[in-house]
């Protein structure tokens, strides 16, 4: 009795024994795959997040560009700097007034515009609404905006510099005014760099993360940690592993920083070079899986079942913010069709596939006559409903294959895939018709808007740059032709 005893007591051991070590080592064998799942998935997140907050800084900057662009549009900005030859015709000069409003009416209408000036070499001044600097301590061609300026043909952004009268760390976007090939003067909008702080800041992954605006010669210019960086530090010990980023299309690197580990995320601006560097510390980003596998590694008969709603209850919800984020990074916030990274990707493909098949394909560029001056009259909140009104007709017009997006302010385009000359003409025209016959109620009034709009048509040596550029230029004959109007 008594041998049969320790006979049974010895089986009950062994099979204790080895349930203990049947869930231990299933226990293991799941934690190692939720831990690699949701590492996998959490970094997906994260590489979004960036994204996004490049997204947002790359449309100020956008934004930015394109009002610099725009005020060589204004004739009484272009005469002022070119009639003005002295010091003395600075403020006497007719003009003057009506250049202090147009200045301060820029920097109104663009909250991101914190200065709007014009400078003059050869009378050497300088002219914001605020303040005119025409004395000796003034020298264009010493100021860092110049030799940006000088060297393009388009709106330049200058390296980050304190402003000469505010002090205040900011970025120009400077267009250099010619005539006949000479320079008669630079008209410039800029941004002072707090205003970029909230952005840094409302996207900061853990509460070590940091994360870090790099001009295109890898010198800091804001922190989330330390946004008014005056002494500019420099950061050589991430370059080599931004390098690797951009060398070998990494979406992020492990590092260690003072015995700490992180992920390094680089994601490059293509308006000017500059880079948002996201380093969020690995650590923290992990630890509430960790605690939770610490728990469950006490409780070994149902460790199992706790392991897999875990994984399935994560991998639905990260699934979910993925796909959310995912729309939120391709979409237009205002009008809730495709933005201008996603048109930008789906074209190349687009017309790579048109010209490697011999398929025809169309390019529309759409944009509403007089939008300014409907915003100037009614309001902005009418300019968002007219653009939401031309999104919504865009989308019962185009097919289901084609390719629309809202690239900004009041321009959309359209590719039209599979569309030869006379199907772009008949869609082009379908749209002009529509929208012609809408009318935009106000509380006082009611009024009718219309569009332009230029197509181009694939051709063999095309890109989707050339291909814009056509329907471009076809879109400014529409508007020089009176408006309303399809062009070629």
């Amino acid at each position: 009795m008594e041998f049969r005893s320790i006979f049974k007591s010895t089986i009950l051991l062994k099979s204790l024994i080895t349930i203990i070590l049947l869930f231990t080592v299933s226990f293991l064998l799941i934690q190692h795959i939720v831990y690699n799942k949701i590492k996998e998935d959490t970094l997906r997140n994260i590489v979004l997040t960036t994204e996004i907050t490049n997204i947002k800084i790359s449309e100020i900057f956008h934004d930015t560009k394109l009002v610099a662009e725009q005020m060589e549009a204004n004739q009484d900005l272009v005469d002022y700097i070119r009639e003005v030859k002295t010091r003395e015709d600075i403020a006497g000069h007719p003009l003057y007034q009506r250049v202090i409003r147009t200045l301060k009416d820029i920097e109104m209408k663009n909250p991101h515009i914190y200065l709007a000036w014009v400078a003059n070499e050869s009378a050497n001044f300088y002219l914001d609404n605020f303040e005119l600097i025409s004395d000796e301590s003034f020298e264009a061609r010493n100021r860092p905006w110049y030799k940006p300026a000088t060297n393009s043909t388009e709106a330049a952004f200058s390296p980050p510099y304190f402003e000469y009268t505010t002090n205040i760390l900011a970025i120009s976007c400077i267009k250099a005014i010619r005539e006949n090939g000479r320079i008669i003067g630079f008209f410039s909008v800029d941004i002072s760099l707090d205003f970029l702080q909230p952005i840094l800041k409302e996207h900061i992954i853990g509460k070590n993360g940091e994360n870090i605006l790099l001009t295109d010669n890898g010198t800091v210019v804001y922190t989330s940690e330390n946004p008014k960086n005056k002494e500019m530090i420099s950061i050589a010990n991430l370059i080599p592993y931004i390098n690797s980023i951009k060398e070998k299309g990494k979406e992020y690197e492990e590092i260690e920083i003072n015995g700490k580990d992180y992920y390094l995320l680089y994601h490059q601006m293509d308006i000017n070079n500059w880079g948002v560097i996201q380093l969020i510390d690995k650590t923290e980003v992990m630890q509430p899986f960790q605690k939770t596998m610490a728990t469950i590694l006490g409780i070994f008969l149902v460790s199992c079942l706790i392991s897999i709603i875990i994984l399935y209850v994560n991998y639905f919800s990260q699934r979910r913010i993925q796909q959310q984020l995912k729309i939120e990074a391709s979409t237009d916030y205002l009008t809730g069709i495709n933005n201008r990274k996603y048109f930008h990707e789906r074209s190349q493909q687009a017309v790579k596939d048109a010209l490697e098949q011999n398929r025809t394909l169309s390019c529309l560029m759409i944009d509403i006559d007089e939008f300014k001056e409907i915003n100037d009259r009614y309001g902005h909140d009418i300019g968002d409903k007219i653009l939401k009104t031309v999104a919504a007709e865009l989308r019962k017009v185009i097919r289901k294959n084609d390719i629309l997006c809202r690239l900004g302010g009041d321009e959309f385009t359209i590719l039209l895939l599979d569309a030869h000359r006379e199907t772009a003409q008949i869609i082009a025209n379908r749209i002009i018709e529509n929208i012609s016959r809408l009318v935009v109620r106000t509380k006082k009034e009611y009024f009718h808007f219309t569009l332009s709009i230029g197509i181009s048509c694939l051709q063999n040596d095309d890109t989707v740059e050339s291909l814009w550029k056509r329907a471009d230029q076809a879109l400014y004959r529409a508007k020089t032709a009176g408006r309303n109007i399809v062009s070629f």
